[in-house]
């Protein structure tokens, strides 16, 4: 083994060490977000069971513990105390509202269970109260302050079963605040909540609202992306979407340091927001286009203090509000859609709200494919087949393509002799060796790049099919044969705390196995080696990847097996043939021509 390919095997090496202890520190710190997410869980159904039994029509009037980790002055408790909550709900969505500025405490989405096989909601923008801005909460300035300090207080107006409004007057401006629900359970409308702020002013001069800010709300961590690649805020501008991960916040790098950033502003003609993680958003879509986009981090209450605090992202958007003149009013409506990231329903919103799916450069297939899925999950109910079934769709779509490249490899493999005679006799002289090259492959009608055309085709459909399972909320807690969960690696045991992913383990066979079928169409050594080390550097990306994009790769390389054998059993036996024949005849009819042209000078 020559010294570089050592060097690449010890870097390989390296780099999975590396990455494998960075994925498990943030996989521990994840659950242990979850595990404090479920314990809060538990005390709010205790508190709940305490205070008895409540219409979600009623007022819901409940004292509030003292924030931890925030200001304990009198003021603030005196706060605290006064906070009111009311719920809308329908088959869909709870919303819970508080009177900590008139706005939405949380979202439970009813149809997505916390944790897989438990019985508690997913719940949106979920934290201990003075953590996180309520969502749609109004700050009059740029939020940029702990959240506590933001607390003001309104007045909880009315309730009724799919209304709520609350209301707060300051120095002769009121700001009333309605919020509904609808009961309908089409397209997007069971997950929107429509709202209005009224502001009225009897100041007697006028009142500027230049600087309001409205909250989009909080996303945090999931525990099937816990590296934090799909946690991210970003914005509409009516042209594309602009999008910022958490990692920017973070700052570090391993080549290129980067400091931490508090946080971030854009300027720019804002059509909505949104906050995401993996499966679910929060998209606010005003009434009128917004200025300026605000982000910032979230650390969530410590669990294990000898390690960071979880963090998530929340964004605000500064409305396009201008001024209210003395003795007149001014209405700020807008649609807030909190829920699953299903393409379907986000789609029919209708102002490119799909965007946050971020389906990449690649995002026509990843549309197709998604369709093709939810179709063909319609007949089976199983959506691991349903995967199964589309790749191996595929894969009989692109038969006579990977045929044709099958057939040019099987021939640039009977070449390499010639080939590598003409490398050894031109191996001064490039160009002359170039030209031979061609007119080799000329003769013997061999297309060397067609070896390579399966391989750039199946790129973008890898590419898009990655982009679709990473956002398709549908994947998230689907059950395959020993696979609890599509969305995360199929982790079947641990072995010092390292996890044994089976999935990964067997793309990585079949992919070494599907190479020592294929013919090699170079005598290049370093092309050789790097060949062999594809199904290596394969498993090393894929291995913490989610089960159905692995279980797609491993299909694939299952069907291509298949057809390299059913390509060797039965199409080139008398190709083989031909081949070896026409290579020998090459340098006989050479020498023929030779001694032709002798003759013709002797007699001349």
């Amino acid at each position: 083994m020559d010294k570089k390919t050592l060097l690449g095997i010890t870097l390989i090496l390296a780099a999975i060490g590396l990455w494998a202890y960075q994925a498990k520190e943030m996989k521990q710190q994840q659950e242990a977000y979850l595990q404090a997410q479920r314990e809060q869980a538990v005390a709010d159904e205790a508190a709940a069971a305490a205070a008895g039994p409540q219409s979600p029509a009623a007022d819901l009037r409940e004292a509030t513990p003292a924030l931890p980790n925030t200001d304990s002055s009198a003021s603030s408790l005196e706060k605290l105390r006064k906070e009111e909550l009311a719920v809308l709900e329908n088959d869909f969505i709870r919303v819970t509202f508080t009177t900590y500025g008139g706005a939405i405490k949380n979202v439970a989405l009813k149809q997505y269970a916390s944790v897989q096989g438990g019985e508690d909601p997913y719940v949106f923008n979920d934290a201990p109260t003075g953590s996180v801005l309520p969502a749609l909460s109004l700050i009059q300035g740029k939020p940029s302050l702990a959240p506590e300090q933001y607390i003001t207080q309104y007045e909880l107006v009315s309730h009724t079963t799919d209304t709520v409004t609350f209301s707060r007057t300051v120095n002769g401006i009121t700001f009333v605040r309605t919020y509904s629900i609808s009961m309908e359970t089409a397209d997007n409308l069971p997950y929107t909540i429509q709202h209005s702020t009224q502001v009225i002013n009897r100041s007697g001069v006028p009142y500027s609202l230049e600087d309001l800010y409205v909250n989009v709300g909080t996303a945090a961590p999931d525990a099937a992306d816990h590296m934090g690649f799909n946690l991210n805020a970003g914005f509409y501008n009516g042209d594309k979407y602009d999008h910022e991960q958490l990692s920017k916040f973070r700052g570090g790098g391993l080549i290129f340091k980067k400091e931490p950033k508090a946080d971030l502003t854009f300027d720019d003609s804002v059509v909505w927001g949104a906050v995401k993680n993996q499966f679910f958003t929060g998209i606010l879509t005003p009434e009128n286009p917004a200025t300026q986009v605000y982000m910032k981090p979230v650390d969530f209450p410590h669990v294990d203090t000898d390690k960071p605090a979880p963090k998530g992202i929340t964004e605000s958007l500064r409305l396009a509000a201008g001024a209210v003149p003395a003795d007149a009013a001014k209405d700020l409506n807008m649609s807030y859609y909190v829920g699953p990231k299903e393409y379907v329903r986000l789609v029919r919103i209708g102002q490119d709200q799909d965007l946050v799916m971020q389906f990449g450069f690649f995002g026509f297939f990843s549309k197709l494919f998604l369709h093709l899925m939810r179709w063909v999950q319609g007949f089976v109910h199983n959506w691991g087949v349903a995967i199964v079934f589309v790749t191996v769709l595929l894969r009989l779509c692109m038969w006579p393509l990977t045929a044709k490249a099958a057939k040019s490899s099987k021939a640039m493999q009977k070449l390499q002799e010639p080939m590598k005679e003409l490398r050894e006799k031109y191996k001064d002289n490039p160009t002359k060796l170039n030209q031979e090259m061609m007119k080799l492959w000329k003769e013997h009608r061999v297309n060397p790049m067609a070896g390579c055309l399966p391989i750039f085709i199946q790129i973008p459909i890898f590419i898009s099919f990655y982009y679709m399972l990473r956002s398709a909320s549908e994947l998230r807690f689907a059950h395959f044969l020993w696979i609890g969960d599509l969305s995360l690696p199929d982790t079947i045991a641990h072995i010092s705390n390292f996890p044994i992913n089976l999935l990964p383990l067997m793309m990585g066979l079949s992919m070494f196995y599907q190479m020592r079928l294929q013919p090699t169409p170079t005598v290049d050594n370093a092309q050789v080696k790097m060949m062999r080390f594809m199904p290596l550097i394969f498993l090393f990306f894929c291995y913490n990847f989610s089960s159905g994009l692995v279980l797609y790769w491993t299909t694939s390389n299952l069907m291509s097996i298949l057809q390299q054998l059913y390509t060797n059993h039965h199409h080139y036996k008398d190709e083989d043939q031909v081949v070896e024949a026409k290579v020998q005849e090459v340098p006989a009819a050479s020498a023929h021509r030779g001694k032709a042209n002798v003759k013709k000078r002797r007699k001349s």
